[in-house]
């Protein structure tokens, strides 16, 4: 897309008006996916909202990534969907002095957080704009914005981001196994499966075909077949 992330520029076209609104300097849009507002992560109509993680793109191509855990209320003056990676989302525009966000007063709704784990963890649906370290830091405001505790191991979850990201040319890999520094990171290089699939997230024949998904476990059986005997396959063969 040939955008460049640059989240102190992004800030500084960004104001408080009195404590209640955030307004833009600047030609703006927000960008969400639109399978945000299928599974209650957002809505649109009279009243707009939308999950707080979302990119707030200027008109130079310069973006920043928002991470709240709540619904925020947007005031678009013109929304359209487009297509990033045969994906689509939702864009919200914004004239210079419009309120982005209308009221800086979320609600605190922890059932929010079944929903986000569900679709960026068990799923593995991430957003373009979330990399690596985005995901690692995804419920960081959990607590805060929420009422919720899933986040107080950041240890835990991190393991469970280094879990969903593999190599983009290896989807069996994990990242952190083939990468050599944190600069191959970037997106162009990673690739992200879902926590719940057999095919990447399960490694062992025996927990393959014991699962709920039999029809996938058993291709993923045939495909990659394991050459390890595991801990339960031990205990089931003495």
């Amino acid at each position: 897309m040939g955008l460049v992330r640059d989240s102190s520029k992004v800030l500084s076209v960004l104001e408080e008006l009195d404590g209640k609104q955030i307004i833009t300097k600047v030609n703006c849009k927000i960008q969400v996916p639109v399978r945000y507002m299928s599974i209650e992560l957002g809505q649109i109509g009279v009243d707009t909202y939308t999950l707080g993680c979302l990119a707030i793109i200027l008109e130079d191509d310069t973006y920043a990534v928002l991470n709240v855990n709540a619904l925020l209320e947007l005031d678009p003056y013109k929304t359209i969907t487009t297509k990033v990676d045969d994906v689509e989302y939702y864009e919200f525009y914004f004239t210079a002095g419009d309120a982005v966000f209308k009221d800086t007063t979320v609600i605190k709704r922890e059932d929010i957080m079944f929903a986000m784990f569900n679709e960026f963890v068990f799923k593995g649906k991430i957003p373009w704009y979330m990399g690596y370290e985005d995901l690692g830091k995804l419920f960081d405001t959990s607590s805060e914005y929420a009422g919720s505790s899933i986040a107080n191991s950041a240890e835990t979850i991190e393991f469970i981001a280094s879990m969903l990201t593999r190599g983009k040319d290896d989807r069996d890999k994990y990242l952190r196994s083939i990468i050599r520094s944190y600069k191959e990171t970037t997106n162009d290089k990673i690739a992200y499966v879902p926590l719940m699939s057999v095919f990447y997230s399960v490694h062992n024949t025996v927990n393959r075909l014991a699962g709920s998904y039999f029809d996938n476990g058993i291709t993923s059986s045939l495909v990659n077949p394991t050459d390890k005997v595991g801990s339960i396959e031990k205990i089931l063969r003495t």
